[in-house]
């Protein structure tokens, strides 16, 4: 046992050799690409034969980095050229936010020296595919990360932010949700995790402070792991694989839910949302709206593009809204075709100030 423990051990300490070997390949090949990209731009004036890309454009090429005093810097690529570097701009001590949106940047490096007044960093539709430069920034109150090639959370990078409220990493190739990039963050008050590969709600156990949480457009076949986020207000999974309205009964603090274009064909496990004042379940399975509890602060109920079928459905809401509800959408439902049906419903809820997405 003790020798195959040691060959284990061995085993694991060569990976870890060899993936350190390769982050060092890969920051060689990017070294010696940037000064590539250095010699050309220099030597060769006119880049109008270089691909965008891999022109080496820096924040001084696209706007006045000048003032020593500059507390925010802004430049969004589809203006002009697009920024692929964030270098030169070690004059600027007392940044604060920096926003380098549509660009082609690929490591957010660059900002080590603005570590005690830095608090915003956006660096939306780029092309990161590390982490690797925001951990210095400890201060940072704001990443937006959106819209990039992050295959995973880099928890080494993540874990010294511990002054984040507000976390956006939509639109990249997460699989999974890393707990131990997470965990430190317990301050987050926004986390955005739309439109990865996430199968599995995870992790989340110590954002005990979250409020909004967004995962919508993933591959989540169960809602779970949200009990301890007593303070989320709004929680949007839509366009996942969910069948089941389960495991929301600790979040009392909730207030929208958007669960919209699943596979759920019964509205329950919904009894102890009583501030619940937005429901979408648009694009759905359901034939009835039975299981829906008393909400006294319901607002808004989306049922659109479901099989709903009869109108007596509907009056069934009757005793279950108040007069706050402004909103009920029933459209591309069977029941939609019912001979004078804004009328009805209407009739039945005086409220209304709109009917589908239509006012009354």
């Amino acid at each position: 046992m003790e020798a195959v423990k040691a060959v284990r051990e061995a085993l694991n300490q060569a990976r870890e050799k060899i993936a350190s070997m390769e982050e060092r390949k890969a920051d060689l090949v990017a070294e010696i690409t940037r000064k590539s990209l250095v010699i050309q731009r220099y030597n060769e004036p006119d880049l109008d034969d270089v691909p965008p890309s891999q022109r080496l454009i820096v924040p001084a090429d696209v706007i006045d980095v000048s003032d020593m005093e500059a507390t925010g810097l802004e430049w969004n690529g589809t203006s002009g050229l697009k920024i692929t570097l964030i270098a030169g701009l070690d004059h600027l001590k007392n940044l604060e936010y920096v926003s380098f949106r549509s660009g082609f940047i690929r490591k957010p490096s660059g900002l080590e020296h603005c570590n005690k007044t830095m608090k915003v960093l956006e660096l939306y539709e780029n092309r990161l595919r590390t982490l690797e430069g925001v951990q210095t920034l400890t201060l940072l109150e704001t990443l937006d990360i959106s819209y990039n090639r992050l295959g995973k959370m880099e928890a080494k990078f993540l874990t010294p932010l511990t002054n984040l409220t507000k976390l956006y990493i939509a639109e990249n190739k997460l699989a999974e949700i890393d707990a131990e990039a997470l965990r430190p963050l317990v301050h987050l008050e926004v986390l955005d995790l739309g439109g990865n590969n996430l199968r599995k709600i995870q992790g989340l156990e110590t954002l005990v402070n979250l409020r909004e949480l967004w995962l919508g457009k993933n591959k989540i076949v169960k809602i779970e792991g949200l009990d301890t986020l007593r303070s989320l207000v709004r929680l949007s999974i839509q366009s996942n694989r969910i069948t089941k309205i389960e495991n929301l009964d600790k979040l009392v603090t909730l207030e929208e839910l958007y669960l919209s274009d699943q596979g759920i064909a019964q509205i329950e496990g919904l009894d102890t949302l009583e501030k619940l004042t937005t429901l979408d379940l648009t694009n759905n399975k359901l034939t009835s709206t039975a299981g829906l509890p008393p909400l006294p602060e319901l607002t808004d109920l989306w049922l659109a593009a479901n099989q709903i079928t009869s109108f007596d459905e509907i009056e069934r809401l009757v005793p279950l809204l108040t007069e706050k509800i402004d909103t009920l959408v029933f459209e591309r439902n069977p029941v939609w075709e019912t001979p004078d049906y804004r009328k009805k419903v209407k009739a039945l809820f005086p409220s209304l100030a709109y009917i589908d997405a239509d006012p009354c």
